[in-house]
């Protein structure tokens, strides 16, 4: 190994240790190990990178970057290919199973396989039997992971078994990663990364599926890309979670190195699955896993798998357009990624590599590193509507949450529905909810305990009016898996306990099903309301004076909040409906609120989102700011009179007014029409977005990818467009003004267009790289 070993070789920007510490420590750590041979594919120098020449295997090379004998003339997908004709011709014109399939066992049982491949033995694990012409939900788990590790979660979610109960699943351990697994010989050559994704087609052949619909994690989401290229007609969708389309640089490949010879196997791959912060934290989660990737996982195993994805290469595709004879995945694809997760970067550089026309991009919040199984519900929901979109999930299968949205309206009274109960908080034994009130002395007073709630889905409709603080969140589902309970909790210290205690009034009517929760107005509101219902309890919230509402993950069919001048915090909720109004208090909505949401603020109140998702929005605001990170719907209405527009990223059609705040758009994709009377107009339009972009007496700036393709319109006191991509348009000045029309890049009206009007002030158009919309660093 000379000493010059990485002297020629740039470093990724993302690689966050030295060149020259690296060198520096890497070589002190190799010294005297010249002898020390390896068996793993390095990565291929920067001018071979990409070619189709893949180093030789069963050959022991030195650690050194030094050129490797090509392979013979044959490659691994033409012998995967003729494996898949073998099957082919077998089948019969009805679309049958080979006659050498083994048979299904019945929905329900999971039966193991290990199939051999033209690279060796492949163990399976399968269930179900065909579904008509379906295709068949095919997994390939993580490095690090196993499909047991990996997938457990996620399909025994009472919702995704709703879902797989119509397909047949079948889950891919790679070679040797199952559990038990033998250890492997010594000397052997484990397959690489094309070649694992050439084993698939043995798999379909044995089980003689027509098409499969992929869910990949990380090294399988590359896998699963790999074999969708190759073999586009047996792959309907993909789900692709944590994929990094990048092969890994020299100093990437030695920093992994340098981890492999400080730290144990597990605490190497720990960081490929986790992100920093939850690894920082040392969660549960990450011991759990530590422990199992241990215990479950032959680590000499784990090491080929390991060093084969460390060694692999850039994924050949791109974006129609944007190189020569461009190949992409065909297919439509969801692209999945936790907020922070160590992918984070390599899921959106495969995003601007894949056909924006038939691909979705989900990141999913408070999902760590394993979205799959720290939100497993979120992810089936999404799971869904993506198998909705190709016409394969029958509507009668509803995830949880669709089936909320209309119990509500269908369920039955209850088994006892003659009778009515109210409770004043005396000491009758008979009342619904609890009531905790902490006296000056410290003594509590404890009313009677909650009494059963009849269950049907539609759970209770709630409504809470009073002027102390109010706090909901869901019942216990797994303390009451009946979800028959309510209970009510009343917490503060006041001059006179019990009168302000009676005043809480809370009455429940079997028959209707409603809970009503009502302080006097003139309670104090040092007092607090804590409700804790049924998950998907419909709510209306009103809230006097300075009473603050405090929602978090409901899930129901209506949730309506009406507040004065206390603030309103929604966090995770899921709701057909949601309402919130506010005349003097801040909305702050915290996770993804999903469903229609309608949200009105007057006065200097603003309304800070993170996210919201469903058919449609109404967000306003009267003076004061207005920010959303996130608005993925097919109709929107954002506007303010004179508070500042900040909206992250907008999917769908959208009108944005504002009569003097000024409007900021980081992002656009469908039908953006923005208008302000005096405030400046900033929208990035993305290459599947049309703009309409008007202001009175402020600017515009656009910002539009550098390969956008589109019809243009500028109008202002000033016009200025880069030269790079307006080299068509035609400039004509008249009363003061310019005006710019043609194509960008070549571009038709039919492609998508952009009309940009300042009144008395400028229009201006420049390029920016999607990415750089994301502002991942701030």
């Amino acid at each position: 190994m000379g000493p010059g070993l990485f002297w020629n070789f740039p470093s990724k920007t993302s690689c966050t240790v030295s060149q020259t510490l690296l060198q520096t420590m890497l070589l002190s750590k190799m010294a005297g190990m010249k002898e020390q041979q390896f068996i793993e594919e390095k990565p291929l120098l920067p001018e071979t990178r990409g070619q189709e020449t893949e180093m030789a295997r069963g050959a022991c090379v030195n650690a050194g970057p030094s050129p490797q004998p090509a392979r013979p003339t044959r490659k691994w997908h033409e012998i995967a290919r003729h494996w898949l004709g073998v099957t082919r011709r077998h089948r019969t014109s009805g679309g049958c199973i080979p006659e050498n399939c083994e048979s299904f066992t019945p929905v329900g049982d999971w039966k193991e396989h290990d199939i051999e491949t033209p690279y060796g033995m492949l163990h399976v694990v399968i269930r179900g039997g065909p579904k008509g012409n379906k295709p068949a939900i095919l997994t390939y788990h993580d490095v690090g992971l196993n499909h047991k590790l990996c997938f457990n979660t996620l399909f025994h979610n009472e919702d995704m078994q709703e879902i797989t109960k119509h397909f047949v699943v079948c889950h891919i351990d790679a070679p040797g990663q199952q559990v038990g697994a033998p250890q492997m010989p010594a000397g052997y050559q484990y397959p690489t990364m094309d070649q694992l994704a050439g084993m698939l087609p043995s798999v379909v052949q044995h089980f003689g599926f027509k098409s499969i619909v992929g869910i990949g994690v990380g090294a399988g989401a590359y896998i699963l890309a790999k074999f969708a290229l190759l073999f586009p007609d047996l792959v309907e969708g993909l789900v692709l979670l944590n994929i990094d389309p990048n092969g890994k640089g020299w100093i990437d490949w030695a920093a992994s190195k340098l981890s492999g010879l400080t730290s144990t196997l597990p605490d190497t791959v720990l960081p490929h699955l986790f992100s920093q912060e939850e690894l920082m934290n040392n969660s549960d989660l990450v011991q759990s896993y530590r422990q199992q990737i241990n215990n479950t996982i032959n680590q000499f195993n784990l090491q080929l798998f390991w060093n084969m994805y460390n060694s692999r290469r850039d994924l050949e595709m791109n974006r129609s357009g944007t190189v020569l004879n461009a190949k992409t995945i065909r297919c439509p694809v969801m692209l999945v990624v936790g907020d922070n997760a160590p992918a984070e970067e390599g899921v959106v550089e495969c995003n601007s590599k894949l056909d924006p026309t038939n691909t979705t991009f989900l990141k999913m919040a408070d999902s760590g590193g394993l979205p799959q199984i720290t939100q497993p519900g979120k992810l089936t929901e999404a799971f869904k509507y993506f198998l909705q979109g190709m016409g394969y999930m029958p509507s009668a299968s509803m995830t949880r949450l669709a089936r909320s949205r209309t119990a509500s309206l269908t369920s039955g009274g209850s088994v006892d529905g003659s009778r009515n109960r109210a409770c004043t908080h005396s000491d009758s034994t008979e009342g619904v909810g609890r009531s905790v009130l902490s006296a000056p002395s410290g003594e509590s007073y404890h009313r009677t305990p909650s009494t059963g709630v009849s269950n049907s889905e539609s759970c209770v409709y709630g409504f809470i009016k009073s002027s102390s603080c109010v706090s909901v969140q869901p019942l216990d589902a797994h303390a009451f898996p009946g979800a028959d309970q309510v209970f009510v909790a009343v917490h503060g210290r006041s001059a006179d306990d019990v009168t302000a205690l009676d005043t809480v009034q809370v009455h429940y009517d079997d028959q209707s099903k409603e809970l009503q929760v009502i302080s006097h107005e003139t309670i104090t509101t040092d007092l607090s309301i804590d409700l804790t219902a049924p998950v998907k309890s419909d709510l209306c919230v009103v809230s006097c004076g300075n009473g603050s509402v405090n929602i978090q993950n409901m899930e129901s069919d209506l949730c309506q909040v009406e507040t004065e001048k206390g603030h309103c915090i929604l966090q995770s909720i899921k709701c057909h409906k949601v309402q919130v109004r506010s005349s003097g208090g801040n909305i702050t909505g915290m996770g993804t609120i999903h469903g229609d949401v309608e949200i009105i603020t007057a006065g200097p109140s603003r309304v800070d989102i993170k996210k919201v998702q469903g058919t449609s929005m109404n967000l306003s605001t009267e003076h004061g700011p207005l920010n959303v990170k996130a608005i993925y719907a097919e109709s929107s209405a954002v506007a303010s009179s004179s508070g500042k527009i900040h909206i992250g990223h907008v999917h769908g059609e959208a009108f944005v007014r504002s009569n003097t705040g000024d409007i900021i758009i980081d992002s656009s994709s469908g039908f953006l029409t923005a208008h302000t009377d005096a405030g400046n107009i900033d929208a990035y339009v993305s290459q599947t977005g049309t703009a309409e972009l008007h202001t009175k007496q402020g600017a515009v700036s656009v910002r539009v990818p550098s390969t956008l393709k589109a019809w243009v319109r500028l109008c202002g006191m000033t016009v200025d467009a880069s030269s790079e991509i307006a080299q068509e348009t035609q400039i004509q000045s008249s009363d003061g003004k310019t005006v710019l029309t043609g194509p960008l890049n070549g571009g038709t009206q039919e492609d998508c267009w952009i009309s940009a009007t300042a009144d008395r002030g400028a229009v201006d158009v420049k390029t920016q790289s999607w990415f750089e919309t994301l502002k991942l660093g701030s």
